[in-house]
């Protein structure tokens, strides 16, 4: 499994953000599931609502609403058949979470693992602004 063409568009609090990415699927998943690790100056954020900070996400029954985002290219059922699948999220981030956060950048680890297998990693960082205001 590999992500690739991350793009992430209006990263600011108080504000709509976009990420579009590729993920290339080159074997059949039978049971997979996303572990995402999000640090922020070295330290694990919690999983907070089910889908902000360090979460897992199952990629064939979730029921979070993010579950059902990134399940939603194979209609939430397994085996996922190999292919390449296009996204693009968009969500709201909440001003309140640079009360959060300490430091603008988060790290990701996003690790796939299938009926207990690694079966792909990929690492990247977002950097969060402030909302710039019109004069």
């Amino acid at each position: 499994v590999q992500l690739s063409d991350l793009v992430i568009t209006d990263a600011c609090y108080g504000s709509n953000a976009t990420v579009t990415f590729a993920l290339k699927i080159s074997t059949e998943l039978r049971s997979p599931e996303i572990s995402v690790e999000a640090t922020v100056m070295g330290t694990p954020m919690p999983c907070t609502f089910g889908t902000v900070g360090s979460c897992t996400y199952d990629l064939c029954q979730g029921t979070s609403p993010a579950e059902k985002i990134l399940s939603k290219p194979w209609n939430s059922s397994c085996p996922i058949a190999p292919n390449n699948y296009t996204y693009e999220i968009s969500f709201f981030i909440r001003t309140l979470l640079q009360f959060f956060i300490q430091g603008d950048k988060i790290n990701l680890t996003a690790r796939v693992n299938d009926e207990g297998q690694n079966v792909g990693c990929s690492q990247f960082a977002i950097e969060l602004r402030q909302k710039k205001l019109l004069d």
